[in-house]
Formats: structure tokens, sequence, C-alpha cells
């Protein structure tokens, strides 16, 4: 991973803690969409930067059965998830309600380079984990500046442990179910062309890819993308510079003419 500065270890502590306490909602929302076959579509993104660093964007969208069914269980994880990621450092969230019925909810964080963005990629996939599913894990953003490049890797799964029997279902019932209840995508935005990727779809702009992981397998994830430089930006804005004080001195000499 690229080297930079990242995070104190007290505030990687904190986010932590506080990230798992929120996004334990996914395994919770898993188990129940098991139980009563409800919907839920769950998407990660990252929007990287040409210095490694980037946006992280965890969304939650549930349908009217699945809200329903987790307020009978006391289940306001949307809520609390809300409220836990205002006080976390770094995060923020939005929460709305759907049409007709269901809850919205999406949670953000940025990091200024490789370090950092790794930092919140590790607590995001630490804070998803739970013994019954663990949807992403070797989370890497690694900057070559040499060969200007960048690569981000990891492994997205709904592969169901062990652990869900303890929800009191089978668990190959339970990944029959959400074969038709749970939509997750994971998408990887570069920023620049992608050169190399493995599996996913490579989306109309060349720069993103989008990778859908079937219920219960796992899914390992590669893309290679160039690394702007600001070398061309630079140079315009010097041309600019240049051409205005020609601009002047041609005003100037007309003027004494």
């Amino acid at each position: 991973m690229a080297t930079g500065t990242g995070p104190s270890p007290r505030s990687v502590m904190l986010a932590q803690r506080r990230i798992r306490r929120y996004s334990v909602l996914l395994v919770l929302l898993v188990g129940l969409l098991a139980l009563s076959g409800c919907r839920l579509g769950a998407e990660v993104a990252l929007d990287v930067t040409a210095e490694g660093g980037g946006t992280l964007t965890l969304t939650l969208v549930t349908d009217e059965e699945a809200s329903a069914a987790a307020a009978q269980a006391d289940l306001a994880v949307f809520d609390e998830a809300a409220a836990a990621a205002e006080e976390a450092e770094g995060w923020s969230a939005e929460l709305a309600d759907t049409e007709p019925g269901g809850r919205w909810l999406q949670l953000t964080a940025g990091a200024r380079d490789a370090e950092a963005l790794g930092g919140l990629l590790d607590d995001l996939a630490d804070g998803l984990a739970g013994p019954e599913l663990r949807p992403l894990d070797d989370l890497t953003v690694d900057v070559d500046d040499e060969a200007g490049q960048l690569t981000v890797a990891g492994v997205a799964s709904t592969a169901l442990g062990e652990a869900v029997a303890d929800l009191g279902v089978d668990r190959d019932a339970a990944v029959a179910e959400l074969d038709d209840a749970l939509r997750y995508t994971v998408v990887v935005r570069m920023p620049g062309e992608v050169l190399e990727h493995d599996g996913g779809t490579l989306e109309d702009d060349e720069r993103t890819v989008r990778w859908e992981v079937p219920a219960g397998e796992e899914v390992a994830f590669t893309v290679t993308g160039e690394q702007p430089s600001e070398l061309p930006l630079a140079l315009l804005a010097g041309l600019a510079a240049a051409a205005g004080l020609v601009a002047l001195a041609l005003a100037w000499r007309l003027r004494r003419g």
C-alpha cells in the first residue's frame, strides 16, 4: 500500500468502534432477509483520486416488507446507523424513506491519500464482518507513481458461514433466499482510464468497473487504471498566463503608438 500521512491510531480505533456499531446492520438484515424473504440492495462504491485517496460510500436500500419486518422485530438499524455515522469522525449519513414504504441509507467517508483510504477500507470491512458473513476482505489501494498507475483489489462475498445456523435456518436454504432477496454490488471508479480488470463490467466512461456478487459466492476483484498527471493542466495554465502577458504588452504598445 502506498505510504502517506494517515489518521492517528486513536482516531482509527474510535472509527473502528463506531463503524462496527452501525455497519453490523448488514449482517442483521441478511439474517432478517433469510427469514422473511424481503429485499435488500447493498452497494459499496469507491471513487479513487489520482493520489490514491478518494471517497468510500456504502448504500443500503430495503423494500416495504423488509422495513415492516425490521420494525416488528424492533430493529431500527438504519436510524441507529445514521446516528452513529454522524458521531464518527469523517463519516456522514443520509437517510430517507422510499416509495412505497422502503428505506434508503447512504454512509460516506473520504480520505486524502492511499494510506488513509486503506484505513477506511479496513475499518469498513471489519465493521461489516460477522460470524454469519464477511462482505468485504483483503482490500488494498496501491499507487505506482513510476508507472503512472493505480490498482484497487479486494474480495466481496455473500458466502454464509456456519454461524448462520444460529439464525434458525439451514445455510443452503438461506443462500436460496438471498438469491432472490439480496443484490450486492461493488463499484470502483478510477481517476483515469481503466487498463485492466478481472471480471466485472466496464462502464461507458471507461473509468468505472462494477461487480455483481452472486448469493453464496465470493468474488475477487482487481482493477488497474491510469494515474492522471497534473502536468498538462499546469502547462495549460502557464500558456494561458503567457498569452495574457503578451496581450497586455500588445495593448500597451498600441496605446503608445
